[in-house]
């Protein structure tokens, strides 16, 4: 399980043990909105204006996006990985 919170991490948790397994760490705000896992990766949005992949093996970066000029206030992951997001700016992008 992935919880995100308002310190800007993300933490991963093993279901069995209820341990934190891995604590991501990058935005620069709240990362609070939107987590999804597919294939190794999670990829998260944030109020600092981006999306982030994350590699669950490592606990790195291994992506970001940026262009929205407000929050992203929500993100879904499409099973191709091209990433669709909304945001205060009053825009919805889709990402390649």
């Amino acid at each position: 399980i992935a919880s995100s919170s308002i310190d800007t991490t993300i933490r991963i948790w093993n279901v069995q043990t209820t341990v934190c397994d891995l604590v991501l760490s990058g935005h620069t705000s709240n990362s609070r909105w939107t987590v999804q896992i597919m294939s190794g990766l999670l990829v998260s949005c944030s109020k600092d204006k981006t999306i982030r992949f994350w590699n669950l093996e490592t606990g790195e970066t291994a992506k970001i996006l940026s262009g929205h000029t407000d929050y992203i206030r929500c993100m879904l992951l499409l099973a191709d990985e091209r990433v669709v997001s909304g945001s205060d700016d009053s825009t919805i992008r889709i990402w390649g």
